[in-house]
């Protein structure tokens, strides 16, 4: 069917957003793409499509954070008076505080609605992938965890009564139609809880790791912040690992120990940055696996190189680049095999993969024949290893 005619505009009359009423379907196809939040409150069905889409994948860093919690509970006088930056070693946690002292978390008409607490409540249960970008942003997941879970909470609807709970059966079918507005008496099924409980993948950004690291050391070069617990039962763990720069190895390998012990892993990955530059040719190292393992499959991502000074200093040529991708696998190989425990699944995820596995199973190999050795610690490792190329694997 043609589209209906339409008359010519006259002269010097702009074109209003209804006169597209043709492409209005196109318009709202890409913003669902786009920017899926800024659709959420056009209408209860674009809120209930779009709200999975918007909170499963959510990355905080210290800027951004703090506002995740809002509209679920406000926090306590004494947290947004101390801030996130305390120094865990002369300023207790949030919520260290006797049982006996009143409740400072209350929903009420004067901080917030019992109807957006709870919408936030199960927006927030929707989340799978969390990026913890640094430091901070952990911290701050912490001391709202700790806020939350040490007080018993106090609802201000004097109307509410034992008896206007619902079961678990019934919140899980909640309808379309009451995702936007939850019925009020529901509120101990959607509150007061921990709202990040569904978080399946959790991924930590350098600053992180860098920031666990460097705390074993004597003289840590960051401020201390009180990081306590970590609440989430996640079942993959993600770990950027850039420049070592200052981070000693030995360090860096217990964080991540320390980090894969807080949770029971299927997989721990492993993601690798690397900076090749002529004048900044710095080691590739890839932690081992150490004891116990921590998951049942580790994957090691090594990333596409990049130029800190691009268009100024010249990348390393792609022969360059490889040995060094050998040799860090290589080493990767050798120290892991090393250890006294049966290895895990290990996978390696490198562009080159074809050529890289070439090489290492040659150098390693090689090495395992030299002075009748029938099978080197790397081979042992090698044998449990495979490689994969980057373009094939979802990250």
């Amino acid at each position: 069917m043609s589209p209906p005619h339409r008359p010519p505009r006259p002269p010097g009359v702009k074109i209003a957003f209804s006169d597209l009423s043709e492409l209005h379907p196109l318009i709202l196809s890409y913003l669902k793409l786009l920017s899926p939040q800024t659709l959420l409150s056009l209408s209860k069905s674009l809120y209930n499509e779009l709200l999975p889409v918007v909170y499963n994948r959510i990355s905080l860093n210290q800027h951004n954070a703090q506002s995740l919690f809002h509209g679920f509970f406000p926090l306590s006088e004494s947290y947004r008076r101390v801030g996130h930056n305390r120094n865990i070693r002369t300023l207790p946690l949030p919520g260290r505080r006797a049982r006996s002292s009143p409740p400072d978390i209350r929903v009420s008409s004067t901080s917030i609605s019992t109807s957006s607490h709870s919408r936030k409540s199960f927006a927030l249960g929707l989340t799978q992938y969390l990026i913890l970008e640094d430091a901070e942003s952990l911290s701050l997941i912490c001391q709202a965890h700790m806020e939350l879970l040490s007080y018993s909470p106090i609802s201000s609807d004097p109307n509410r009564n034992s008896s206007s709970s619902i079961s678990n059966s019934d919140s899980n079918s909640t309808s379309d139609s009451n995702l936007m507005y939850i019925d009020t008496r529901r509120i101990d099924d959607y509150s007061y809880s921990w709202p990040l409980k569904n978080v399946h993948t959790l991924s930590v950004g350098w600053p992180l790791i860098r920031y666990l690291a460097e705390s074993h050391t004597t003289h840590p070069k960051e401020k201390p912040l009180p990081i306590c617990c970590i609440p989430f039962e996640s079942k993959v763990l993600v770990i950027d690992i850039g420049r070592l720069g200052g981070v000693r190895k030995r360090f860096l390998r217990q964080a991540i120990g320390e980090l894969a012990s807080e949770f029971t892993l299927e997989k721990l990955e492993l993601r690798i940055s690397t900076v090749q530059d002529l004048k900044e040719q710095e080691e590739i190292y890839i932690p081992p696996i150490e004891h116990p393992p921590p998951a049942a499959e580790i994957r090691i991502v090594i990333l596409k190189p990049y130029s800190k000074h691009k268009g100024e200093i010249p990348i390393l040529s792609a022969v360059d680049s490889t040995t060094q991708y050998v040799n860090a696998i290589k080493t990767f190989l050798v120290d892991t095999g090393r250890r006294n425990f049966r290895l895990p699944k290990i996978e390696i995820v490198i562009g080159i993969h074809q050529e890289v596995e070439k090489l290492v199973r040659e150098s390693i190999q090689g090495e395992s024949q030299v002075g009748g050795v029938a099978r080197s610690v790397g081979q042992r490792a090698l044998d449990a290893t495979t490689f994969s190329d980057i373009a094939s694997v979802e990250l």
